[in-house]
């Protein structure tokens, strides 16, 4: 954006203030603001100095941060794609040698990533080996196949440390759900896991298992993905 030409009061301000920060050791100082529903809020009175370090603020400084806000306060929110529903933030930064103040706009954004594995019959057998996992799966096919079904699928959905496959294969409505034992679930956990370990860690995934009729399994997997993209700048000027 061009750059904004501040009043005089308002450089007055910013370079005590600029002073009193490299008094105190710092010649970049930065403060962060929350924009939620469309409003911004203040993380903190005092202003990071690098390192963990900050300095305390003062009436003066913080009664003008606060008017400079609400003048471009329009100009923060129409950075953002969506002020209303997405978190985003707003950081002033201060470079107290060069002297300009610039305001930073940053939106968090979620998407996801599409990934997946497959298994023949021949894969999944070996898996299984014997036992009664293997004559669970040899049971629900012959079923799929008895019934004309294609293919069946079993959900999962993990996010904040904790994650769940459902325990039932869903076959299209055409015959009634089936519930999976226990040893079906711990290959479909193991499988899962091996693909993408910390499936269910902070925001998660989601996705199912195929099961088709000539026995092949596939895993469709979709990891979310938070981000924080830049949206650019809402005020720089010099003082």
């Amino acid at each position: 954006m061009n750059e904004v030409n501040l009043t005089e009061e308002v450089k007055k301000g910013l370079k005590l203030f600029s002073y009193y920060c490299m008094s105190m050791g710092a010649d970049e100082v930065r403060k962060g603001y929350s924009i939620e529903e469309c409003g911004l809020n203040n993380w903190d009175d005092n202003w990071e100095k690098g390192r963990g370090n900050t300095i305390e603020s003062y009436p003066e400084i913080n009664e003008l941060i606060s008017n400079l806000l609400t003048e471009y306060e329009d100009n923060i929110l129409n950075l953002m794609e969506d002020c209303g529903d997405n978190y985003g933030e707003a950081i002033i930064e201060i470079d107290c040698k060069e002297r300009y103040i610039v305001i930073n706009v940053t939106e968090r954004v979620h998407s996801t990533r599409d990934t997946g594995d497959e298994l023949t019959s021949d894969e999944v057998t070996e898996k299984l080996e014997k036992g009664d996992a293997l004559e669970e799966y040899q049971k629900i096919i012959k079923k799929m196949q008895k019934n004309n079904i294609n293919e069946g699928y079993i959900e999962f959905n993990g996010g904040g440390d904790s994650g769940e496959i459902y325990e039932y294969i869903e076959l299209g409505g055409k015959v009634e759900s089936i519930k999976i034992k226990d040893k079906m679930l711990n290959f479909l956990y193991d499988w899962l896991e091996s693909h993408y370990g910390g499936w269910e860690i902070n925001e998660g995934s989601q996705g199912k298992f195929v099961l088709y009729q000539d026995g092949t399994m596939q895993l469709d997997f979709q990891e979310n993905i938070e981000e924080y993209e830049d949206r650019g700048k809402a005020l720089y000027s010099k003082f």
